[in-house]
């Protein structure tokens, strides 16, 4: 399993077979260099990156609602899903095996650094307990718990740094308005208050970043989708620096680091090298990080065998040193039971743990009802 972005509809799901791990190496191509970046940087951030650029190697997992389908994370949008059926389908989630202590114990058992999940994805649905709206896993499905929660808890005890993925772009909250280039067919109305959908998207943050304990940072997607809007960046990336000086901020917006950004990211690409054709060839004085599946998808895809694909696309060989920290995606092959199969999972963290090695630290479902409310 590993991170992935594919290209036309752009389905970004994770894959997983029945296990969970995939992996991503990098390789460094000499190209124009971003100006210096700001200076004036509190010891605890400064201190936080180094962490970074020296941890060589990280999971990120791809996990929600859509994993019920097995057709990638990208569902919603690709099958031009409502948001009132889609709304059915995250009633039924119920993944009553998830264990917070196999995942974490899987990612260490690679190697990996630190965990990025996925605490909120572009179908808007939160996977943590929120206070902002109610479509969220403890208030709109059977599950009631906070899988967020409990894995923040086990990174704690196995010392893990945990990062939050956070969707910027949202097909479900109809204040998410005007509409970007993708979410047309969720059939909201043709209205909304975007001031008020970045005061949502804060209080949200504040949620994750005061309710979880100590984090790695935020990794952000989907500013790409309205790339002209204001986005309201000095407000938001304030308000993580301040209530976690040391979180850091990695945002996948595909372009040169902006000021208050800890990590510049490459999704499904070496840095600079821009062969998936949606990324920079700028390439800054940040922490670097390469996103890549092992496969063509990043959420749970069931059709998806393309094993090795996407990173042969990328590096040319099976594991490289890399000049960037990787990062590989998993997600959970037995989605509504959130159970890993033993032997997948363990020949993949096998191989994984192998590339891992050779990175060098020193390197820069039955319908119900819709209970929407309030209309998020």
């Amino acid at each position: 399993m590993l991170l992935r972005r594919a290209s036309g509809k752009r389905d970004r799901s994770a894959w997983i077979h029945r296990g969970v791990v995939v992996a991503a190496v990098l390789l460094l191509s000499p190209l124009r260099i971003a100006g210096a970046q700001p200076t004036a940087i509190p010891a605890e951030r400064l201190a936080a990156r180094e962490w970074f650029r020296q941890a060589g190697f990280g999971m990120f997992i791809h996990w929600g609602v859509y994993s019920q389908l097995g057709a990638g994370e990208w569902v919603m949008q690709n099958k031009e899903i409502p948001a009132a059926t889609y709304e059915w389908l995250a009633s039924e989630f119920n993944p009553i095996k998830f264990d917070a202590h196999e995942w974490v114990s899987l990612a260490k058992a690679a190697g990996a650094r630190y965990i990025t999940i996925t605490s909120r994805h572009h179908d808007g649905f939160s996977m943590f307990a929120t206070k902002a709206t109610p479509y969220n896993i403890v208030d709109w499905t059977p599950f009631k718990r906070d899988p967020i929660k409990e894995l923040a808890e086990e990174c704690q005890r196995q010392g893990i740094k945990l990062f939050f993925y956070y969707s910027q772009l949202d097909w479900h909250h109809p204040d998410y308005f005007p509409r970007g280039r993708t979410g047309k067919a969720s059939g909201r109305p043709e209205s909304g208050d975007w001031t008020r959908y970045v005061a949502f998207m804060n209080q949200q943050l504040t949620e994750l970043l005061t309710n979880y304990g100590p984090i790695g940072g935020i990794w952000f997607d989907g500013m790409w989708d309205k790339p002209d809007a204001d986005w309201h960046l000095a407000d938001t990336y304030g308000l993580i620096h301040r209530l976690q000086p040391a979180a850091l901020i990695v945002p996948n917006h595909h372009g040169a680091p902006l000021p208050g950004e800890d990590v510049q990211t490459f999704e499904q690409d070496l840095p600079g090298a821009n062969t998936a054709g949606f990324n920079t060839t700028t390439i800054g004085t940040l922490p670097l990080e390469t996103s890549l599946t092992m496969n063509d998808s990043w959420g749970f895809n069931i059709t998806d065998n393309h094993i090795g694909s996407r990173f042969r696309k990328s590096s040319g060989i099976s594991c490289a040193p890399p000049v960037a920290t990787p990062t590989f995606s998993s997600t959970s092959g037995r989605v509504r039971t959130a159970r890993f199969s033993p032997r997948p999972h363990n020949a993949s963290a096998q191989w994984v743990s192998g590339c891992r090695s050779m990175a060098p630290r020193s390197t820069t479902p039955t319908p119900v009802p819709s209970r929407r409310a309030h209309g998020v």
